[in-house]
């Protein structure tokens, strides 16, 4: 039982706690930096093409069908914005194959141009959320493991150490 309870209590030591801290550091910069839509690329101009095509994405390593906007943001500037995204691709569908209409568009330049927020005519098409559910989950998992763990570490310490607490 000694070899058990001391291998239990280094891994969550070692491995548990550590985790659990990470993924609440992680949530916590996720929240505090990605809320803004001033920290993404805004394009805005007319639109050259719109449409689904397939192109390589560098995440999964393959060819996917992606949700495509050229924009014409000047005379000599052509930007392309794309979205994998199931839920943004069907809302985007209102401007397959317009072409000639003024649109603005923000995209994330640190994930190929990925597609944040999308307005046309003074409507939002696709609003930016930040990816905020994906980092109240990593607060969520951090706070719970952390708790959980120094629970258990604060309430076992004789796993390590051998004899009862209050002995010498």
């Amino acid at each position: 039982m000694g070899f058990t309870n001391k291998a239990q209590y280094l891994t969550a030591l070692l491995r548990m706690l550590p985790f659990g801290l990470l993924a609440l550091y992680y949530g916590i910069q996720g929240l505090a930096v990605k809320t803004k839509v001033d920290s993404l690329h805004k394009v805005s101009g007319e639109i050259i093409y719109s449409g689904t095509k397939s192109i390589y994405s560098k995440q999964s390593n393959r060819q996917k069908e992606a949700f495509v906007i050229q924009i014409n943001d000047n005379y000599y500037d052509t930007t392309e914005c794309h979205t994998f995204v199931t839920v943004d691709r069907d809302k985007l569908q209102v401007l397959e194959g317009i072409k000639g209409d003024y649109i603005t568009v923000w995209c994330d330049p640190e994930i190929d141009n990925l597609i944040e927020q999308v307005e046309y005519k003074n409507q939002l098409i696709v609003e930016y959320t930040g990816h905020k559910f994906l980092y109240l989950f990593f607060v969520l998992l951090g706070g719970l493991y952390t708790v959980v763990t120094l629970l258990y570490l604060i309430k076992y310490p004789e796993h390590l150490f051998k004899g009862k607490r209050g002995k010498n």
